[in-house]
């Protein structure tokens, strides 16, 4: 089971002003707790604009959405002759990527380190420091690659830095959705943020264990500030990486990390907490109401509207319980309409004694007892349509009792 859904749920739950207030508190609040996750979403809202470049293709990537597409450096339009010397050029350099050899050995590696470890809290990047976090956050494969071909692409209009294409020849895939044969990965150039020298880039000729990002069909490398597992021409592996999680194999066999790969994927209860729903229940409550009233229109604290029903508890299936009655909250983007008397299952953001929900985030039960997914494509609850609450109950049970194991 994959976070893709849960990823495009976030993207589509962008906070508005009173939520980032929120959230923003949130954060302070829950720095110094043991085995907090900060999630990238919310941080990179309320933190410098060069911490949030710094956290990779992850977030820099879905927000230049215009590619650059039969356009050139600067935003003008190719002319034809342009536009058919570029698809000659792509045309070698897959040839080129296709002729290459399968064995698994790359050039020698100066083991550098790309990322930078600090203790004050709002002060860090945010960064991938284990595993987990790639299946967390929106890696859709992890594949090893050759490099056949490099290219600069400086920034345009449409998009907010300089990058490098790197034509590569997919030589396994280990986990995730199988990579053709010859593909482009994109990285991105983020400036003076973290020094001059991009070390970071795939070197032609270069052997690498990536985990990729597949968007609208194009490649990126996901946490490559963090991680950059290089093999060299003797088969050793090397992280780059400051984070023990990554560093620990520096050196040796690349067989080793690709079994570990293969581990996590494999855990059933992990995927599971990985996975949207699982997300979800890290930072939310999951509970089951009866809706009492008709909404009403309040303002809140900071003078957003927001729209509010009284609701009646029926079950808590994550989290501490509530009072019986409680009022809902909705103040973000769309509309959250909820029928009288009729049941529904969502999450909450509950902040200062108030409960918060996301309209991406809820499903109607019905009169069987099986929900009805509410959210749209991409919700919390896409995957899960007819199921029953108490196999959601369940489903939660099975994640609140694996996070637990991470305090």
């Amino acid at each position: 089971m994959k976070n893709k859904n849960m990823i495009d749920s976030w993207n589509k739950a962008e906070p508005d002003n009173a939520a980032q207030e929120r959230m923003l508190q949130n954060i302070m609040k829950k720095s110094n707790k043991k085995g907090t996750f900060i999630y990238w979403k919310t941080y990179a809202t309320v933190t410098a604009a060069c911490v949030i470049l710094l956290a990779s293709g992850f977030i820099l990537n879905p927000l230049s959405s215009d590619r650059l597409s039969d356009s050139d450096s600067t935003g003008k339009n190719l002319t034809l002759a342009d536009q058919t010397k570029e698809t000659e050029n792509n045309e070698v350099a897959a040839a080129d990527a296709a002729d290459l050899s399968d064995e698994i050995k790359g050039l020698s590696v100066k083991d550098f380190k790309l990322s930078d470890i600090t203790q004050n809290m709002m002060m860090d990047r945010i960064a991938f420091i284990q595993f987990l976090n790639f299946f967390e956050y929106n890696t859709d494969s992890f594949v090893i690659v050759k490099v056949a071909d490099t290219k600069a692409v400086p920034a345009s209009s449409s998009d907010m830095s300089d990058r490098q294409s790197s034509t590569v020849k997919v030589l396994e895939t280990i986990w995730g959705e199988a990579a053709p044969e010859v593909i482009t990965i994109t990285q991105h150039l983020y400036g003076g943020c973290f020094g001059d020298e991009a070390t970071n880039l795939l070197r032609i000729g270069g052997v690498y264990l990536l985990p990729l990002d597949k968007y609208k069909g194009e490649y990126y490398l996901n946490g490559d500030l963090d991680v950059l597992f290089e093999i060299d021409d003797q088969g050793k592996i090397w992280s780059h990486s400051d984070y023990a999680d990554f560093n620990r194999y520096d050196g040796g066999d690349y067989k080793e990390v690709t079994k570990e790969i293969i581990r996590i994927s494999r855990d059933d209860a992990l995927m599971l907490a990985t996975s949207g729903f699982g997300m979800a229940l890290r930072g939310w409550q999951l509970l089951e109401v009866t809706i009492l009233t008709d909404s009403i229109q309040e303002k809140d604290e900071y003078g957003y509207s927001e729209t509010v029903y009284s609701a009646r508890v029926e079950s808590t299936l994550s989290g501490e319980e509530p009072e019986s009655e409680i009022d809902l909250r909705f103040s973000g983007e769309g509309e959250v309409l909820l029928k009288e008397s009729e049941q529904y299952l969502l999450f909450v953001d509950n902040y200062e004694g108030k409960h918060y929900m996301n309209s991406n985030m809820l499903a109607a039960v019905e009169a069987d007892d099986t929900i009805k997914n509410l959210g749209g494509e991409g919700s919390t609850f896409e995957e899960y349509n007819g199921y029953k609450v108490e196999e959601i109950s369940e489903l939660a049970h099975t994640v609140t009792e694996f996070l637990s194991t991470l305090q």
